[in-house]
């Protein structure tokens, strides 16, 4: 298991599913998401906002994410990036933090 820092706001997971034959996004929870992931022609999207060590570790076990892909998450020094994985795209997007 990854080991990460505490993070100092509070964590965010906000999920869409488009199903198969739909143009039109549900907002749903994490749970669900993850199981969409299983359904043939189903889109998800999986938003994580200053996400926990679990939430973190639940998806990457489900989508068998490279460890170096989940320390990324949680890295302050990590570039905006997209990466390619069997199945599904991984991608790194900074968030602005306008507090400081």
């Amino acid at each position: 298991m990854i080991e990460v820092s505490e993070v100092s706001m509070p964590a965010e997971v906000i999920c869409f599913v488009v199903p198969a034959g739909s143009d039109v996004a549900a907002r749903c929870g994490l749970t669900e998401a993850l199981r969409a992931i299983e359904l043939a022609d189903t889109r998800v999207w999986i938003n994580l906002l200053a996400p926990t060590q679990a939430d973190v570790q639940l998806i990457a076990k489900k989508l068998e994410f490279h460890e170096l892909a989940v320390e990324d998450i949680f890295s302050v020094q990590s570039h905006s990036k997209v990466e390619p994985y069997p199945g599904h795209l991984f991608s790194v997007i900074p968030a602005l933090n306008l507090t400081t």
